[in-house]
């Protein structure tokens, strides 16, 4: 069992009147469509990542407003983006790259790997990225030039910036640190640190989408910590496995965090191979019946975990990297759906294209790959499903349902 520890009640008040509003599910025909081709993957047929190095991608990020552009990181200090567009209308499509920072030709990038890449979640105009040489950089996409930089002393791991906030444009950065550094990208310097984990380093942080300044971390000291970031003196709250012994959500490490849609529940993902999802109003878990992840360990990058989810359908899915595969698994259920066997080496990054329902994978083998859902059956029409079972178009009572019994 796990549990909140610390001002349970302060985040629950906090994330209270933004999360019920919100589902888990967002109703559609788009919704509709992604259910009826999602039920298993395979490698695409039709489309794939062309990749320029000579090293591996260790890290992605798709930008949201058009899921067009595809962004990696490279372990040899190199940054690509690739146009996943098929504009000649061909059967098969090569993503090219459209444009690149090369640190052999001077062109910028890192000095040394790429640990995370992000774009700004308002526009493609700006990215950033993070990397073991300690930089955190600010691009400007249409020069190619850096916009803003800052420096730390130890080696990153992972940055994030909020999917949804209006009146900050703060910056998380998590490293070789036990503290989590707050940027301002409009003012170019450090506000505060967040501190809190033991003498650790940060692994992992992700924004809530549904508040403004609720930002999650994860750290090597095998805690998640919760931060209304307005306030820096202490955590907001804890997640551990026990209360007997309170010392951390995992066995191991914490590798990966990613929220789901809602802003209620945040998956997470452990070097002791196991991946929980938290209610994060209730505090109570469901530990996902995965058989052990096996992560890639760690190397010159220091890499977190970076692991995929849907954020449309009635079945929400999680993409977990495990080894040379990756592990297909329904939130609602908690079970494996299918292992997805096409790497030779290590998956590094997952990324999901809502777009157009497939899932996009690098691994320490230097390829990138594209998985587009199989067929299963046509959508119901009229709101029935076949055996004439009655839907409607926003399920997420699917997920919110409390189905843990009481002896968990």
């Amino acid at each position: 069992m796990f549990y909140l520890q610390n001002n349970h009640q302060s985040l629950v008040s906090l994330l209270g009147k933004h999360c019920l509003g919100l589902t888990a599910h967002p109703s559609g025909r788009e919704d509709e469509l992604l259910d009826w081709w999602r039920e298993k993957f395979e490698l695409s047929r039709c489309s794939d990542v062309r990749v320029q190095s000579d090293s591996y991608i260790t890290c992605l990020a798709l930008e949201d407003i058009e899921q067009r552009y595809l962004l990696s990181g490279a372990n040899n200090g190199n940054i690509f983006i690739h146009d996943l567009f098929n504009l000649a209308g061909t059967h098969h499509h090569a993503a090219e790259v459209v444009a690149k920072l090369d640190r052999e030709t001077g062109q910028g990038g890192h000095r040394s790997a790429v640990a995370d890449v992000s774009w700004y979640p308002l526009d493609t105009g700006l990215f950033l990225s993070s990397g073991s040489d300690g930089n955190l950089h600010v691009w400007d996409t249409n020069s190619m030039t850096k916009s803003e930089s800052f420096r730390f002393k130890n080696k990153l791991i992972c940055h994030a910036m909020s999917p949804v906030a209006t009146a900050h444009s703060l910056i998380a950065v998590g490293g070789e640190d036990s503290t989590v550094t707050l940027c301002d990208l409009r003012s170019g310097s450090n506000t505060h640190q967040l501190r809190g984990h033991a003498a650790a380093t940060v692994d992992t942080c992700r924004w809530s989408p549904a508040h403004h300044y609720l930002l999650a971390t994860g750290g090597r000291d095998k805690r998640i910590l919760f931060w209304d970031v307005r306030y820096a003196k202490s955590q907001l709250a804890s997640l551990v496995r026990s209360q007997s012994r309170p010392d951390g959500a995992h066995r191991a490490p914490v590798a990966g965090l990613r929220f789901l849609a809602d802003g209620r529940h945040l998956v997470s993902v452990g070097r002791d191979g196991a991946c929980a999802v938290w209610d994060l109003l209730t505090g109570r878990p469901r530990q996902l019946t995965v058989p052990p992840l096996r992560l890639a360990a760690a190397n010159s990058a220091g890499l977190g975990c970076q692991l995929a989810v849907t954020t449309h359908g009635r079945r929400q899915l999680a993409f977990l990297p495990c080894g040379d595969q990756v592990v297909t698994c329904d939130l609602g259920s908690g079970e494996p759906v299918q292992r997805l066997d096409g790497h030779l080496r290590p998956v590094t990054a997952c990324q999901y294209d809502r777009r157009e329902g497939r899932l996009i994978t690098s691994a320490a083998d230097g390829q990138v790959l594209v998985w587009s859902a199989q067929r299963a059956a046509p959508p119901a029409e009229d709101g029935v499903r076949e055996g004439g079972e009655r839907t409607n178009g926003n399920n997420a009572d699917h997920l919110m349902r409390d189905e843990w019994s009481d002896d968990d």
